[in-house]
């Protein structure tokens, strides 16, 4: 889907929730922390080739079926959903701990919270 752009990719991700997670270990010292969920903007909307804007926003009409936060989970799930209205959470932010070289086929190691 060219409107949802990424800066890493993982592959070969099984049933992962990242919101779960606490460090990505990626190759041989590039350390990243989680940060916090990542709630999609209307940005999403724009397509990138045409610089054109979907008026019916189809695309946070998707995600917004099955990645809303649900505010009955818990007392901060209830603040988020509350701070973030009606933007779906669709990936996370990760914050770089410790620099370094990553390349295509690296090893990826994920250490839970």
């Amino acid at each position: 889907m060219i409107f949802l752009r990424r800066n890493t990719k993982l592959q070969y991700v099984i049933d992962l929730n990242l919101t779960n997670f606490d460090l990505i270990r990626l190759g041989p010292t590039a350390i990243l922390r989680f940060n916090k969920p990542c709630n999609r903007c209307p940005v999403i909307t724009i397509d990138p080739e045409k610089g054109e804007k979907d008026i019916e926003e189809n695309t946070l009409k998707t995600l917004r079926t099955f990645r809303l936060i649900d505010p009955n989970e818990s007392p901060e799930a209830e603040k988020r959903r509350k701070a973030i209205g009606q933007s779906p959470l669709f990936s996370v932010q990760f914050a770089l701990d410790i620099e370094g070289i990553v390349q295509i086929g690296d090893q990826v190691f994920v250490e839970k919270c």
